[in-house]
């Protein structure tokens, strides 16, 4: 729970960062839409790679 805390502070940072640089609207948009899509990617890709690595735990 803490780290999902740390990387939302730092996606907003990133995007803040990126206001003050005058950056268009649109490509932080976009920025934005690629932080989700790689989150997803990486949530559908954690079950495989956690299960190659033997290091999963099981309940």
């Amino acid at each position: 729970m803490a780290l999902d805390f740390l990387f939302q502070v730092v996606h907003l940072v990133i995007i803040m960062a990126a206001q003050q640089d005058a950056v268009p609207s649109g490509q932080i948009g976009v920025m934005a839409a690629m932080f989700g899509g790689g989150g997803l990617l990486g949530a559908l890709a954690a079950p495989r790679l956690t299960g190659a690595s033997g290091s999963a735990t099981r309940y």
